[in-house]
């Protein structure tokens, strides 16, 4: 069961899992990885379940992110940033602070990028907040 990645009441989703014009570079048909989920930088961002930390580091896209691996085979990244509190191979508990929301790697404004795989598929994370009962407002 996840947990959500934000303190607080679910924070606006200001750019949906799937097929979009990219905003930093205007491309069209750009296949978005992921839910941005809005919040002011500095927000703490918390492990959705419990995992170990597979990457924890700076990426040109992703900016400051972090992939972790959980039971079953499922990882969760969450990305650009502003500040790393883990590092890679520490075992995290759900609801341990990662890090803060920034604006690291190619973003136009603080928010998290969060992605959901399964067996190296990635899927919509905002279904499966969903389904925990939790879900990002549109």
């Amino acid at each position: 069961m996840l947990q959500y990645p934000l303190p607080g009441k679910p924070a606006v989703e200001t750019s949906a899992y799937g097929t979009r014009i990219d905003p930093v570079q205007g491309k069209t048909q750009e296949f978005h990885t992921g839910a941005d989920l809005s919040a002011v930088q500095g927000t703490p961002v918390y492990a959705a379940a419990s995992g170990v930390v597979r990457i924890a580091r700076n990426h040109a896209s992703y900016g400051n992110y972090v992939r972790l691996l959980h039971p079953g085979g499922d990882e969760t990244i969450y990305a650009h940033l502003q500040y790393l509190f883990v590092r890679q191979g520490q075992q995290i508990q759900a609801g341990q602070c990662l890090g803060t929301v920034g604006q690291t790697g190619n973003a136009t404004g603080p928010h998290l990028h969060f992605e959901l795989l399964h067996a190296g598929v990635r899927y919509d994370p905002t279904q499966a907040l969903a389904k925990a009962g939790l879900q990002a407002e549109p």
